[in-house]
């Protein structure tokens, strides 16, 4: 097939202006609606198809922004504003290389409520960092250093903390669904109250870390050592040790892990 033929096929065509108009959204030239027309007439867009692709275009164009900002691929220093993620008002602001420089570089500052969300932060040294109540959802915070920090009431949902140090941390009234903390040190943090721990292996096996040996017998340990080293689902524990797990998260309850036993209890009254 030749140019002319190739160009004259209508789906690589309109895929053509798709592609071109998407890019210029994703420059930042345009704003999706000042193109909308523009792609509608050129491509016989319905209302929704354009829509999607214009959605699509600038969703993956503030990702890759905030991907870059945090990794600090875009080089030399910019203007950075961290907000509260309710009100808006600007916590902190200036010149800094990125997301990661901003927040080490202001370590001391009162960045609670800050909006973090998507922050890349891996091997970031936030300890004793104030961010209580942060907005860390999606954070990627690999081996980063966060001991003694005050992340009470911080949202970690889905949060990346492999690896993470969060030795003496704040972690109370935390939201911590699918928060990965596999390999994190979580040696003297605040757990109490925590929130949507549930699914999470790491923080049963510190829950159980902290217990005395005297608290649980032979067959129970032995049961324990097989849910955190296979990591195992809900059902598999149901079948295999419905015996043993009520007396092992009646424990855990009264040590202040009170979720596991109130699942336990659910699935169980099904």
């Amino acid at each position: 097939m030749n140019e002319q033929q190739l160009f004259a096929s209508p789906l690589v065509r309109d895929r053509a202006i798709e592609t071109t108009c998407s890019n210029l959204v994703m420059a930042g030239g345009l704003l999706p609606q000042e193109v909308a027309g523009f792609m509608t007439e050129l491509t016989g867009y319905t209302d929704v198809q354009l829509g999607i692709a214009l959605i699509e275009s600038y969703t993956n164009w503030i990702t890759t922004m905030r991907i870059q900002l945090g990794k600090g691929e875009i080089k030399g220093e910019m203007k950075i504003e961290i907000k509260h993620r309710f009100t808006g008002n600007i916590i902190v602001s200036g010149e800094y290389n990125s997301v990661k420089d901003c927040l080490e570089k202001n370590r001391g500052a009162d960045l609670s409520g800050a909006d973090l969300r998507d922050a890349y932060l891996s091997g970031a040294d936030l300890s004793g960092a104030y961010l209580r109540g942060a907005y860390l959802r999606d954070a990627y915070l690999r081996d980063a250093d966060l001991r003694g920090a005050d992340l009470s009431g911080a949202d970690l949902r889905d949060a990346y903390l492999s690896g993470a140090d969060l030795r003496g941390a704040y972690l109370r009234d935390a939201y911590l669904r699918d928060a990965s903390l596999r390999g994190a040190d979580l040696r003297d943090a605040d757990l109490r109250d925590a929130i949507k721990y549930v699914d999470s292996h790491d923080i049963f096996q510190e829950a159980v870390r902290r217990q005395a040996v005297s608290v649980f017998v032979d067959t129970e340990w032995a049961a324990i050592a097989q849910i955190v080293i296979h990591r195992l689902c809900w059902g598999c524990i149901k079948k295999r040790f419905s015996d043993l797990m009520p007396h092992i998260f009646k424990a855990l309850a009264e040590a202040g892990f009170k979720e596991w036993l109130e699942y336990w209890n659910k699935i169980n009254s099904e």
